[in-house]
């Protein structure tokens, strides 16, 4: 799901709030934690957000809460 949004600059953020300038672009989706504590970003949310191999990404991390049918 991309969304997109206005803000106002934080402070703390320093020049990554810079680079975004107000208007931020996001993606959240589920994805799974592989071997190495890897994370994937699926294909379809890296053309969104145009973003590849070496680019450097901020993230937030949120488990989900584990049901019997997703092991």
């Amino acid at each position: 799901q991309l969304l997109l949004g206005g803000g106002t600059p934080d402070p703390d953020l320093g020049d990554i709030s810079d680079q975004m300038g107000a208007m931020t672009r996001m993606a959240t989706f589920k994805t799974r934690i592989q071997s190495g504590g890897r994370v994937s970003v699926p294909d379809a949310e890296r053309e969104a957000l145009d973003i590849r191999e070496g680019d450097i990404v901020q993230t937030v991390v949120v488990p989900v809460k584990r049901n019997r049918d997703d092991d």
